[in-house]
């Protein structure tokens, strides 16, 4: 089985029509949105049977709805791309809302898994 955790993500965020970039890009123009992601495999007597991805996805702008209405875009995507009867599977752990110097950010922590 190969790894395909950070591909279905992007894919699902993308057809939302949310431009994601990993947290090392750089941009100075609001809103954008970034994630990171750390895969483990999960393995039983047969080999790899599911891979685990503890995912944060950031979303920062200088207006807190325009931040809400990304954040609710997301969950939704993943929420129905990665749900019950696919291969893949969501749950969102936290949401953390903070804002600084008048601009917002939510980060929002996933555990995803990907099974065979």
């Amino acid at each position: 089985m190969t790894e395909s955790l950070r591909t279905q993500l992007v894919s699902l965020l993308t057809t939302a029509k949310v431009d994601v970039r990993l947290s090392e890009d750089e941009t100075k123009e609001y809103p954008f949105v970034t994630y990171e992601m750390t895969v483990n495999p999960v393995r039983d007597k047969d080999g790899v049977c599911k891979y685990v991805g503890e995912t944060y996805v950031r979303i920062v702008s200088d207006k807190f709805s325009e931040a809400d209405t990304l954040r609710a875009t997301v969950e939704e995507a993943i929420g129905n791309g990665m749900g019950y009867g696919s291969q893949y599977s969501s749950r969102l752990i936290s949401c953390d809302k903070d804002c600084v110097n008048g601009v917002w950010t939510i980060e929002l922590y996933y555990s995803l898994a990907q099974y065979s």
